[in-house]
């Protein structure tokens, strides 16, 4: 099972992937989507760390652990694996409601880029 501090990192480095996709695509619908999808992963990520910390007590104690970075997903693909990663490792955030309202704020943030990736390209 993740834990909290593995479960931010994941979607702190997913935010700098979709921002290197947000370069990398051809695509200007593509680009205006992930353009706002990381920006908006990045803020809600960290709001979502902050109500942790301050529901939780916890405070970071060991360090973050690495993630290795792949750029070379579509971002199609990208976003549909981060998907699947949040909803099967959601529990890692504890079972505060308003925590979990966060992740699910997440979750609708990259259903919303799934779409629009999918259908407006």
């Amino acid at each position: 099972m993740q834990d909290a501090n593995q479960f931010i990192t994941t979607l702190l480095s997913s935010v700098t992937i979709a921002h290197v996709l947000h370069f990398k695509t051809r695509s200007y619908a593509q680009h205006m989507a992930l353009g706002s999808f990381y920006s908006e992963l990045e803020n809600l990520t960290d709001g979502l760390f902050e109500e942790y910390l301050g529901c939780t007590e916890n405070a970071i104690s060991k360090p973050f652990p690495s993630v290795s970075i792949s750029f070379n997903q579509e971002p199609l693909s990208f976003l549909k694996d981060l998907h699947l990663y949040v909803k099967e490792n959601r529990s890692a955030m504890g079972e505060e409601s308003n925590i979990q309202n966060t992740v699910d704020s997440i979750l609708s943030c990259i259903c919303t880029c799934i779409y629009k990736v999918e259908n407006l390209s």
